[in-house]
């Protein structure tokens, strides 16, 4: 990108931040609190329907985990 002209000052920070705020509100027993990733092995972007099925998965229990802590992620 940077050789095309773009500026990519921030650009991974604001990466980083994105997979952080994912991987922490979808922090669940199921997936050992780990939560879920939206990059890949090779640090790409998981597909939007990967990143939705992935987070699908553990929409229900995020919400049962709500209830019992009264948070709201």
């Amino acid at each position: 990108m940077q050789e095309a002209g773009e500026e990519i000052d921030g650009l991974i920070s604001t990466q980083s931040k994105l997979q952080k705020t994912i991987m922490d509100i979808t922090k669940v027993p199921s997936n050992g609190y780990k939560g879920f990733n939206i990059l890949d092995d090779n640090g790409n972007y998981k597909t939007t329907y990967e990143m939705l099925k992935g987070i699908a998965e553990v929409w229900q229990e995020i919400g049962e985990e709500d209830k019992k802590m009264g948070t709201n992620r």
